[in-house]
Protein backbone atom coordinates (compact mmCIF):
# COMPACT_ATOMS: atom_id res chain seq x y z
CA UNK A 1 0.00 0.00 0.00
CA UNK A 2 0.87 3.46 -0.59
CA UNK A 3 1.74 6.49 1.98
CA UNK A 4 2.91 5.82 5.32
CA UNK A 5 1.93 3.28 7.98
CA UNK A 6 -0.08 4.56 10.84
CA UNK A 7 2.02 3.91 14.17
CA UNK A 8 0.52 1.40 16.59
CA UNK A 9 0.27 3.86 19.36
CA UNK A 10 -1.38 6.12 16.99
CA UNK A 11 -4.08 3.54 15.79
CA UNK A 12 -4.52 2.44 19.33
CA UNK A 13 -5.39 6.46 20.86
CA UNK A 14 -7.77 6.44 17.24
CA UNK A 15 -9.20 3.03 18.96
CA UNK A 16 -9.03 4.82 22.59
CA UNK A 17 -11.21 7.84 21.33
CA UNK A 18 -13.83 6.00 19.18
CA UNK A 19 -14.09 4.33 22.81
CA UNK A 20 -14.60 7.37 24.69
CA UNK A 21 -16.93 9.22 21.67
CA UNK A 22 -18.76 5.77 22.38
CA UNK A 23 -18.05 4.51 18.55
CA UNK A 24 -17.12 1.07 19.74
CA UNK A 25 -18.81 -1.37 22.46
CA UNK A 26 -17.54 -2.74 24.95
CA UNK A 27 -18.46 -6.59 26.16
CA UNK A 28 -21.01 -5.14 28.65
CA UNK A 29 -22.69 -3.35 25.63
CA UNK A 30 -22.74 -6.01 23.31
CA UNK A 31 -24.24 -8.20 26.05
CA UNK A 32 -26.63 -5.78 26.73
CA UNK A 33 -27.66 -6.21 23.00
CA UNK A 34 -27.43 -10.04 22.33
CA UNK A 35 -28.81 -10.98 25.82
CA UNK A 36 -32.82 -10.48 24.74
CA UNK A 37 -32.21 -11.58 21.75
CA UNK A 38 -30.35 -15.15 23.33
CA UNK A 39 -33.27 -15.51 25.39
CA UNK A 40 -35.61 -15.23 22.89
CA UNK A 41 -34.42 -18.09 21.36
CA UNK A 42 -34.33 -20.17 23.97
CA UNK A 43 -31.13 -19.30 25.48
CA UNK A 44 -30.49 -19.64 29.33
CA UNK A 45 -27.88 -17.38 31.65
CA UNK A 46 -24.74 -17.81 32.18
CA UNK A 47 -23.90 -17.77 28.30
CA UNK A 48 -20.78 -15.94 26.77
CA UNK A 49 -20.78 -13.91 23.50
CA UNK A 50 -19.74 -16.30 21.61
CA UNK A 51 -22.25 -18.43 22.86
CA UNK A 52 -24.87 -16.34 22.33
CA UNK A 53 -23.96 -15.64 18.55
CA UNK A 54 -24.07 -19.68 18.23
CA UNK A 55 -27.77 -19.95 19.42
CA UNK A 56 -29.08 -16.33 17.55
CA UNK A 57 -27.71 -18.06 14.58
CA UNK A 58 -29.06 -20.85 14.34
CA UNK A 59 -32.12 -19.38 15.16
CA UNK A 60 -31.55 -16.27 13.00
CA UNK A 61 -34.29 -16.88 10.37
CA UNK A 62 -37.60 -17.22 12.38
CA UNK A 63 -36.07 -14.06 14.72
CA UNK A 64 -36.09 -11.86 11.30
CA UNK A 65 -39.45 -13.34 10.52
CA UNK A 66 -40.91 -11.94 13.84
CA UNK A 67 -38.49 -8.86 13.66
CA UNK A 68 -37.44 -9.17 16.52
CA UNK A 69 -33.81 -8.48 15.61
CA UNK A 70 -32.83 -4.98 16.88
CA UNK A 71 -31.39 -2.06 14.99
CA UNK A 72 -27.89 -1.98 16.90
CA UNK A 73 -27.74 -5.69 16.73
CA UNK A 74 -25.38 -5.23 13.38
CA UNK A 75 -23.37 -3.14 15.74
CA UNK A 76 -22.84 -5.36 18.51
CA UNK A 77 -22.62 -8.73 16.87
CA UNK A 78 -19.47 -6.83 14.36
CA UNK A 79 -18.03 -5.76 17.61
CA UNK A 80 -18.27 -8.95 18.86
CA UNK A 81 -16.70 -10.25 15.75
CA UNK A 82 -13.68 -7.26 15.90
CA UNK A 83 -12.93 -8.38 19.69
CA UNK A 84 -13.56 -12.80 19.82
CA UNK A 85 -13.56 -13.87 16.13
CA UNK A 86 -9.92 -15.14 16.64
CA UNK A 87 -11.59 -17.41 19.21
CA UNK A 88 -15.10 -18.01 16.69
CA UNK A 89 -15.19 -21.36 15.71
CA UNK A 90 -15.84 -22.22 11.79
CA UNK A 91 -19.52 -22.99 12.35
CA UNK A 92 -20.33 -20.01 14.49
CA UNK A 93 -18.39 -17.82 11.43
CA UNK A 94 -20.56 -19.28 8.66
CA UNK A 95 -23.69 -19.14 10.49
CA UNK A 96 -23.49 -15.91 11.49
CA UNK A 97 -22.26 -14.85 8.10
CA UNK A 98 -25.78 -16.41 6.71
CA UNK A 99 -27.56 -14.67 9.43
CA UNK A 100 -25.74 -11.18 7.64
CA UNK A 101 -26.24 -12.01 4.41
CA UNK A 102 -30.59 -12.80 5.35
CA UNK A 103 -30.99 -9.44 7.23
CA UNK A 104 -28.83 -7.61 4.63
CA UNK A 105 -25.99 -6.54 7.21
CA UNK A 106 -23.23 -6.02 5.05
CA UNK A 107 -20.39 -4.54 7.65
CA UNK A 108 -21.50 -7.76 9.80
CA UNK A 109 -20.71 -9.98 6.35
CA UNK A 110 -17.50 -8.13 5.69
CA UNK A 111 -16.24 -8.31 9.09
CA UNK A 112 -16.52 -12.14 9.15
CA UNK A 113 -15.03 -12.74 5.72
CA UNK A 114 -12.15 -10.54 6.68
CA UNK A 115 -11.44 -13.17 10.05
CA UNK A 116 -12.05 -15.74 7.42
CA UNK A 117 -14.27 -18.40 6.88
CA UNK A 118 -14.12 -22.04 6.17
CA UNK A 119 -16.91 -22.68 3.52
CA UNK A 120 -18.93 -26.34 4.03
CA UNK A 121 -20.54 -27.66 0.90
CA UNK A 122 -23.47 -25.01 -0.23
CA UNK A 123 -22.74 -22.62 2.27
CA UNK A 124 -21.47 -19.77 -0.41
CA UNK A 125 -24.17 -20.97 -2.57
CA UNK A 126 -26.63 -20.47 0.33
CA UNK A 127 -25.33 -17.04 1.47
CA UNK A 128 -25.24 -16.02 -2.29
CA UNK A 129 -29.39 -16.76 -2.71
CA UNK A 130 -29.82 -15.14 0.91
CA UNK A 131 -28.35 -12.10 0.07
CA UNK A 132 -30.11 -11.64 -3.33
CA UNK A 133 -33.41 -12.34 -1.24
CA UNK A 134 -32.57 -9.50 1.03
CA UNK A 135 -32.10 -7.21 -1.85
CA UNK A 136 -28.47 -6.50 -0.96
CA UNK A 137 -26.50 -5.78 -3.92
CA UNK A 138 -23.70 -3.96 -1.73
CA UNK A 139 -23.16 -7.06 0.39
CA UNK A 140 -23.83 -9.58 -3.02
CA UNK A 141 -20.88 -7.42 -4.70
CA UNK A 142 -18.82 -7.74 -0.87
CA UNK A 143 -19.33 -11.56 -1.48
CA UNK A 144 -18.27 -11.56 -5.28
CA UNK A 145 -15.06 -9.76 -5.01
CA UNK A 146 -14.06 -12.13 -1.91
CA UNK A 147 -13.77 -14.64 -4.75
CA UNK A 148 -17.62 -16.56 -4.63
CA UNK A 149 -18.52 -17.62 -8.56
CA UNK A 150 -21.59 -16.19 -9.55
CA UNK A 151 -22.30 -18.87 -11.81
CA UNK A 152 -23.04 -21.22 -8.84
CA UNK A 153 -25.61 -23.89 -8.80
CA UNK A 154 -27.67 -25.11 -6.21
CA UNK A 155 -27.73 -28.46 -5.44
CA UNK A 156 -31.33 -29.01 -8.06
CA UNK A 157 -29.21 -27.16 -10.46
CA UNK A 158 -30.80 -23.90 -9.75
CA UNK A 159 -28.37 -20.97 -10.76
CA UNK A 160 -27.98 -17.80 -8.75
CA UNK A 161 -29.16 -16.01 -11.91
CA UNK A 162 -32.85 -17.71 -11.49
CA UNK A 163 -32.59 -16.53 -7.79
CA UNK A 164 -32.29 -12.97 -9.58
CA UNK A 165 -34.49 -12.98 -11.52
CA UNK A 166 -37.18 -14.56 -9.29
CA UNK A 167 -36.33 -11.58 -7.31
CA UNK A 168 -37.24 -9.07 -9.46
CA UNK A 169 -34.56 -7.15 -8.78
CA UNK A 170 -32.93 -5.95 -12.30
CA UNK A 171 -29.70 -4.00 -10.62
CA UNK A 172 -29.06 -7.79 -9.27
CA UNK A 173 -29.36 -9.58 -12.08
CA UNK A 174 -26.97 -6.96 -13.91
CA UNK A 175 -24.36 -7.19 -11.10
CA UNK A 176 -24.19 -11.15 -11.70
CA UNK A 177 -24.10 -10.55 -15.11
CA UNK A 178 -21.04 -8.39 -14.78
CA UNK A 179 -19.32 -11.19 -12.75
CA UNK A 180 -19.74 -13.70 -15.39
CA UNK A 181 -23.53 -15.12 -14.58
CA UNK A 182 -25.57 -16.46 -17.72
CA UNK A 183 -28.89 -17.91 -18.57
CA UNK A 184 -28.71 -21.76 -18.15
CA UNK A 185 -29.51 -23.83 -21.33
CA UNK A 186 -31.58 -25.69 -19.34
CA UNK A 187 -34.22 -22.75 -18.96
CA UNK A 188 -34.29 -22.10 -15.40
CA UNK A 189 -33.20 -18.34 -15.41
CA UNK A 190 -35.67 -17.72 -19.03
CA UNK A 191 -38.86 -19.39 -16.60
CA UNK A 192 -38.07 -16.98 -13.93
CA UNK A 193 -38.37 -14.37 -16.07
CA UNK A 194 -41.10 -15.69 -18.30
CA UNK A 195 -43.41 -15.96 -15.03
CA UNK A 196 -42.59 -12.70 -13.55
CA UNK A 197 -43.20 -11.05 -16.80
CA UNK A 198 -40.05 -9.17 -16.97
CA UNK A 199 -39.21 -8.14 -20.34
CA UNK A 200 -35.74 -6.71 -20.07
CA UNK A 201 -34.51 -10.28 -18.25
CA UNK A 202 -36.19 -12.28 -21.19
CA UNK A 203 -34.57 -10.82 -23.92
CA UNK A 204 -31.07 -11.34 -21.84
CA UNK A 205 -31.89 -15.06 -21.56
CA UNK A 206 -32.67 -14.93 -24.77
CA UNK A 207 -29.86 -13.69 -26.03
CA UNK A 208 -27.58 -15.46 -23.61
CA UNK A 209 -28.90 -18.54 -26.00
CA UNK A 210 -32.10 -21.09 -24.94
CA UNK A 211 -32.87 -24.90 -26.71
CA UNK A 212 -36.11 -24.96 -27.81
CA UNK A 213 -37.31 -26.77 -24.90
CA UNK A 214 -36.15 -24.48 -22.38
CA UNK A 215 -38.66 -22.09 -24.87
CA UNK A 216 -41.19 -23.96 -24.85
CA UNK A 217 -41.46 -24.46 -21.36
CA UNK A 218 -40.96 -20.87 -20.68
CA UNK A 219 -44.16 -20.32 -23.21
CA UNK A 220 -45.63 -22.66 -20.61
CA UNK A 221 -45.16 -20.59 -17.40
CA UNK A 222 -45.82 -17.57 -18.53
CA UNK A 223 -49.36 -18.94 -20.45
CA UNK A 224 -50.26 -19.80 -16.81
CA UNK A 225 -48.96 -17.31 -14.83
CA UNK A 226 -50.82 -14.80 -17.00
CA UNK A 227 -48.06 -12.86 -18.33
CA UNK A 228 -48.90 -11.77 -22.04
CA UNK A 229 -46.50 -9.77 -22.96
CA UNK A 230 -44.05 -12.17 -21.95
CA UNK A 231 -46.08 -14.85 -24.23
CA UNK A 232 -45.48 -12.55 -27.24
CA UNK A 233 -42.23 -11.74 -27.00
CA UNK A 234 -41.68 -15.68 -26.86
CA UNK A 235 -43.28 -15.92 -29.80
CA UNK A 236 -41.48 -13.58 -31.57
Amino acid sequence: MGGFAVPGALAGFEVLMQFIEGKLMNDAQITAVLLPLYHRAGGRDGAGINEMLHRIADDGSHLLRVHAIPADFEAAALEAVTRHGAKMDPELRIDLLALACEAGHGELAAGLLDIGIVWRAGDAYQCMVLAIQARAPVLLARLLRFGIDASLRGECGTPLLSHAIASGDVAIARLLRQAGARADNEGSALAAAAIGGQAEMIRMCVDDGASLAALGDALDQAAVAGQHQALMMLLQ
